[in-house]
């Protein structure tokens, strides 16, 4: 709840004063290149609006609004790749205090694999 109440202080000036059915694609391209201006990455655009198109969607399906409009988002960036370093997988073993843990921090280093495929289907949900 709290990042919708976050949400909303960056799209009431502009949505706001809006009937909610109302609100077109060139609304949300303007506000995008508002926020864009404002230095706003595009994450925080998709997230923005989809709580907009969210809170359209309820008002339509609880009968505030007739139909919820099409709300433009801008596309999902790409996700960042990070890795560790060897010196940087070698502190964290040497900070693991037990052996299981070491163990299971050369696997994923070793293989990349995820921590559910490691440890397996009864144990990936711990």
């Amino acid at each position: 709840m709290i990042t919708m109440e976050h949400t909303w202080k960056a799209l009431s000036n502009r949505f706001g004063p809006m009937d909610g059915d109302r609100i077109t694609i060139a609304d949300c391209r303007a506000h995008v290149a508002e926020r864009r201006r404002a230095g706003i990455k595009d994450g925080t655009l998709l997230t923005e609006l989809g709580h907009l198109r969210t809170v359209l969607r309820w008002a339509e399906k609880h009968g505030l609004i007739a139909r919820a409009p099409y709300i433009e988002r801008p596309p999902a960036p790409k996700p960042q790749e990070r890795h560790l370093a060897r010196d940087q997988v070698r502190a964290l073993i040497q900070a693991c205090d037990l052996p299981h843990l070491k163990l299971f921090v050369h696997l994923a280093y070793a293989t990349a694999g995820r921590s559910s495929a490691l440890l397996g289907p009864d144990l990936g949900s711990l």
